[in-house]
């Protein structure tokens, strides 16, 4: 029987979790560039929204599906200094992939989400240092 102490908690909650989100962001993102259709989204303008308890700047574009419908979305800004989220071909287009099934469900064009597997060897390591030791 192996000796758990509680405090092992502490690194294998976190270890797990670390390894779960370092290993399903990648796949959800790959799939998305495997199998929905990529396009250009034109950015259309950006506005403050002060809807909620703070406000947030919203990027607004629009894409045309493959049946020729135009989508309108918008995408939260983080940062406060660029333009835009991600750029396409022209400083106002943006890379997008959209699901050919439901055009509202879209991803943007971000290759530094694979970076996330950075968290790999971290979770590794905690549930490393959670795992029960060995009864002497």
């Amino acid at each position: 029987m192996r000796k758990f102490k509680l405090y092992q908690l502490w690194f294998l909650i976190p270890g797990v979790a670390l390894v779960a989100t370092s290993v399903l962001v990648p796949l959800n993102y790959l799939y998305a560039q495997l199998y929905w259709t990529p396009t250009e989204a034109i950015i259309t303008g950006q506005v403050l929204n002060t809807d909620g308890p703070e406000a947030e700047r919203l990027t607004l574009m629009d894409f045309t599906d493959h049946e020729g419908v135009i989508h309108h979305i918008s995408e939260e800004d983080d940062d406060e200094e660029s333009e835009s989220p991600a750029t396409g071909a022209e400083d106002h287009h943006v890379r997008i992939y959209y699901d050919p099934l439901n055009p509202t469900d879209y991803v943007l064009a971000n290759d530094g989400r694979y970076l996330i597997l950075l968290f790999l060897p971290l979770g590794l390591l905690a549930c490393y240092l959670g795992w029960p030791d060995e009864e002497a």
